[in-house]
């Protein structure tokens, strides 16, 4: 019988094809760490463990610089905690990303307006 002839790009798509299964993979667990840590900060800042929120909003928003939400709870946690300049340049940052996002002008100018350094 004849022996099949091998084809390099064969080999080539077939470990192509493998590491393209496991980067989706490593990206589907890269989403699901960005879930939890966005949900365990939303339950510290419920639980007034604002410390713990603002080290899991800073997470969020390294793995996701553009979402918004993320800097917006960073803002309130860094309120919450008294830091001012913090949270004004947190919010800042969620206005930029979404401009129609009222609950952040309003978070923010209350940030702006507080009467002492820290709010």
């Amino acid at each position: 019988m004849p022996k099949l002839p091998q084809y390099p790009f064969a080999e080539k798509f077939a470990q192509w094809k493998k590491d393209l299964l496991k980067l989706w993979a490593d990206l589907y667990k890269f989403r699901d760490i960005f879930k939890a840590n966005f949900e365990l900060g939303k339950k510290h800042y419920g639980l007034g463990n604002f410390s713990d929120a603002v080290l899991r909003f800073k997470f969020v928003v390294w793995l996701e610089p553009k979402y918004a939400a993320g800097w917006y709870w960073l803002g309130l946690s860094h309120l919450a905690l008294a830091q001012k300049p913090a949270a004004i340049k947190a919010l800042k940052k969620a206005t930029e990303i979404r401009p129609d996002w009222q609950e952040a002008h309003d978070a923010l100018n209350s940030a702006q307006n507080s009467d002492s350094k820290n709010v």
